[in-house]
């Protein structure tokens, strides 16, 4: 009398037809008939058939351990119960094998035990493996279909903002009322200049995983599967209601670029840090402090020589620290006084070729029709009229534009927004962020000018700022 551990595995536990119940009926009524006895039954529903025997949370435990010595026999209903992997299936042969097991398919009267059987089980399990990958390249081309209708082809997630409902009879995707808004006061809070790290923190959302959702044009409505944008058969991209309009996507893409350059420093440096430059050489100024001295100065870092008048020689700007410092807010207030924040907008390049190519082998193939004996003249007028226009729009358009950057003017005031700020940090990274410099020019003795001056995707429209004298009690003999 051979000891029997049944094996049972189902993918989705709602399959009636390989249902455990009927596995276990299956096995039982075989070791009877053979008279062995069922000493357990294992049970890994929701398991794929291309995981491994040997790493089911149910079986698994049984194939190794002190459990290993209470079973002969491993017995399933139908083989692809036990494994739907040639090279699984194969393991699992040889593991019995070597310790001393025996395997059986009770469907198929297999004792995999024998050369015979051994043989037999290998063709199937390749069929099955084979079954597998059929299946799966089906769902992977059924989703691509769905998605190219704009519909919702299941499983756990969603894109983000979105929720699936039926629609005539399919699943379609909808903005959530629910998650609507607390993306759109996520989005103007990070155009209205807070960084995304603090905005991710007050929703409770990692910072990668926000940036990541904000970068996917999924928000502004376009359809994405696997990371590729789904083309109708027209060739233009499919599309779904939007979260936020594609002005507004393109302005958010383009405040969370600049936030990557870098508008922050460690806490534990200057905060003015990449702020403040030399208005003679225009190299950036370190904030140091001199032995024997009580003050500290802004100046170069040792060592540096810049060309002036064709030869290499010192710079020697220096201004005294916590004067300059002093007078920022009244350097930066002055230069921004009634002005508002404008935005780069990127406007992305387009190529056109595939859908020229495609309209162009319509107008051929209708002027073949036309040619037919019994065609209608006037319905193939009228298409070929409408693709020849729409031809004609696309080379007007251009086949290729090139990417571009636009700046638009928005309603936030800079002073507002520098007033806001809570400390020194959040200044010198707002004035990173937005591409503004402090350039420092000494003007004799104890006294410097400083120029608030926008330096990166600079408006070339935009009049250059001037001068300000700022007055420093300063003991350092190289401020002049």
């Amino acid at each position: 009398m051979a000891r029997v551990l049944g094996a049972r595995r189902l993918s989705h536990d709602t399959d009636a037809s390989t249902s455990v119940e009927r596995q276990g009926e299956s096995i039982t009524a075989w070791a009877k008939s053979h008279d062995h006895r069922v000493i357990h039954l294992t049970n890994d529903t929701d398991v794929s058939g291309a995981v491994s025997p040997f790493d089911r949370d149910d079986l698994g435990p049984w194939l190794r351990g002190r459990k290993l010595a209470q079973w002969d026999t491993l017995a399933v209903a139908k083989l692809d119960r036990i494994s739907r992997s040639l090279i699984d299936f194969a393991n699992l042969l040889t593991w019995c094998q070597d310790n001393g097991k025996t395997l059986v398919s009770v469907a198929e009267s297999l004792d995999f035990s024998t050369p015979t059987g051994q043989f037999i089980g290998k063709i199937l399990v390749l069929f099955a493996e084979w079954e597998r990958q059929t299946m799966r390249t089906r769902r992977a081309d059924a989703s691509q279909k769905i998605a190219a209708n704009a519909g919702w082809h299941g499983g756990n997630s969603t894109s983000w903002g979105y929720r699936p409902i039926q629609q005539d009879g399919r699943w379609v995707l909808e903005p959530d009322p629910e998650q609507v808004p607390v993306i759109q006061e996520i989005v103007d809070a990070i155009l209205g200049g807070e960084s995304a790290m603090s905005v991710g923190d007050r929703h409770g959302i990692d910072n990668t995983r926000l940036i990541r959702r904000l970068r996917s044009p999924s928000l502004y409505g376009l359809v994405v599967f696997k990371g590729e944008v789904v083309r109708g058969p027209d060739g233009m991209p499919v599309m779904r209601d939007p979260i936020i309009d594609r002005a507004t996507w393109n302005r958010l893409q383009a405040r969370l670029d600049a936030n990557s350059k870098g508008a922050g420093v460690p806490r534990d440096a200057s905060p003015w840090l990449h702020v403040i430059h030399c208005g003679v050489c225009g190299y950036p100024l370190y904030l140091q402090k001199y032995a024997g001295r009580p003050n500290r100065y802004y100046t170069h870092k040792r060592g540096l020589r810049v060309y002036r008048r064709g030869e290499r020689e010192w710079c020697p700007v220096s201004a005294q620290g916590q004067a300059l410092e002093s007078q920022i807010d009244g350097v930066v207030l002055c230069a921004w006084r009634g002005k508002y924040l404008t935005e780069p907008v990127e406007i992305p390049g387009e190529d056109h070729t595939d859908e020229l190519h495609q309209v162009e082998e319509a107008i051929t193939d209708w002027e073949a029709k036309a040619l037919l004996p019994g065609a209608s003249a006037d319905s193939i007028l009228r298409v070929l009229d409408n693709l020849n226009k729409r031809r004609q729009a696309i080379l007007d358009t251009g086949v290729v534009t090139e990417p571009s950057t636009e700046e638009i003017t928005t309603e936030v005031l800079l002073t507002d927004m520098w007033l806001d700020q809570p400390d020194d940090h959040a200044k010198g990274a707002l004035l990173r962020r937005l591409g503004y410099r402090l350039y420092v020019k000494p003007d004799g003795h104890g006294k410097a000018r400083v120029r608030l001056e926008k330096t990166w995707r600079q408006n070339k429209t935009e009049q250059p700022q001037t001068w300000h004298e700022i007055f420093s009690e300063t003991d350092d003999p190289a401020a002049t």
